[in-house]
């Protein structure tokens, strides 16, 4: 479907980033490659409890982290109610996954080179009317499977899951999900709900990303919780 030899015409940049936050999303790349054993994570869906919690973030870096070890990646922008992904970017298509989607255009089209070698972006149009519709369909599985043959290693970002349920359906399609908690920004009680409600849709929630970002451009850490045992895996500063 993804032609491999074929040249994409666009080529996006992504913005200069601290040592710290490179090295929070080397890590926490690293962290999902050690829970793989005998199920393989190709696509991972990131999503928070509430906006702001800087989901968008960690899946561009991310992605960044899985694109420098050599993994051919693809970073797809999931939001659909409000992509943010490509403000990150220097240029904004003007179609994206929902022109692929309804055979308006080819992969080779939409999808983007960058500036990070060996990454990928897939943009969202603007103003797209029932994106719940369009997660849910046949069509936008068979196209993560398609991607799966074509990429190495796919994330996914996704709207907040306490807001739209087309977090819980993507994550769903994935092969895991990580949720993104900002740095007092949820209760408790709602980051429990986040992931009650993930897990009864039969995602398979990987970890929580305990997000802590300042203003300054060196500091940058989180911690990492594995989602089934609460256990902090990793701390990174």
């Amino acid at each position: 479907m993804f032609n491999k030899e074929k040249k994409v015409q666009k080529k996006t940049s992504l913005p200069r980033s601290s040592a710290g936050l490179k090295n929070a999303a080397n890590t926490l790349y690293s962290n999902i490659r050690f829970m793989e054993s005998d199920h393989e994570f190709k696509a991972v869906a990131v999503t928070s409890s509430v906006p702001n919690e800087g989901k968008s973030t960690i899946s561009m870096f991310l992605a960044q982290a899985a694109a420098n070890t050599g993994m051919r990646t693809l970073l797809i922008e999931g939001d659909m109610r409000r992509p943010t992904l490509s403000k990150f970017l220097t240029m904004r298509p003007g179609r994206g996954i929902h022109a692929l989607l309804r055979g308006e255009a080819t992969p080779a089209e939409v999808i983007q080179k960058t500036s990070v070698l060996n990454l990928y972006f897939l943009d969202s149009e603007v103003n797209i009317i029932d994106p719940l519709r369009i997660v849910s369909s046949r069509k936008f599985k068979a196209l993560i499977d398609e991607f799966k043959k074509q990429f190495d290693f796919i994330v996914i970002d996704t709207p907040p899951a306490s807001n739209f349920v087309d977090s819980s359906v993507i994550a769903n399609v994935a092969d895991g999900v990580v949720i993104v908690e900002g740095s007092n920004l949820v209760k408790r009680e709602t980051l429990q709900k986040t992931y009650e409600q993930l897990s009864i849709s039969g995602a398979n929630v990987l970890g929580i990303c305990e997000n802590y970002s300042e203003k300054t451009d060196d500091e940058y850490y989180y911690n990492y919780y594995n989602a089934q045992t609460g256990k902090k895996i990793e701390k990174k500063k």
